[in-house]
């Protein structure tokens, strides 16, 4: 099992959250994992081939609800033939999540990743709006982030990863 997971963060909570999902899948399904920073690594993520991997993660921030520009025009790839997840850090989806309010989680869901999916005409294989941190001043502000959340997610979608291949 191989896997990328390429990710665009403002205030590294996403990164957070794409290491603990690297670490997931490489623990728990020894997979092959790549991760790829895309603002820092601009010059490799544009030499990626999305079908050399079995599956694509591709992360970003939110803030004003609006992606970053490098996850988002990343995901102008060719990913014909690629699995491909998305997942965000905002703090609304991780506050409705803590709220226990699935409704307003799904409505932020549908804003944050069905909208872009649609627009790149992505079928996904898998999608999470996870929580964010807010900082201002070097003080936390708002911290929605739960870790269990992600090895949660990151578990459901292992395990359905290795039966698309193992039935392929």
């Amino acid at each position: 099992m191989k896997c990328l997971i390429a990710y665009c963060t403002r205030y590294g909570v996403t990164r957070e959250t794409s290491n603990v999902i690297a670490e997931t899948l490489k623990t728990n399904f020894d997979a092959e994992v790549d991760v790829l920073d895309l603002k820092e690594e601009k010059k490799r993520a544009k030499s990626i081939v999305p079908n050399d991997y079995d599956l694509v993660i591709v992360g970003s921030s939110i803030r004003i609800g609006r992606w970053t520009k490098e996850a988002k025009n990343f995901l102008k790839s060719n990913f014909e033939n690629t699995r491909v997840a998305i997942f965000v850090s905002s703090g609304r989806c991780g506050q409705a999540i803590e709220d226990g309010d699935m409704s307003e989680y799904e409505k932020y869901e549908q804003k944050y990743i069905d909208k872009i999916a649609e627009k790149r005409d992505l079928k996904l294989f898998a999608k999470r709006g996870f929580g964010g941190r807010m900082e201002r001043g070097g003080e936390v502000q708002s911290d929605t982030w739960n870790r269990e959340h992600i090895v949660e997610w990151t578990q459901e979608v292992g395990k359905k990863l290795e039966k698309e291949i193992s039935n392929a």
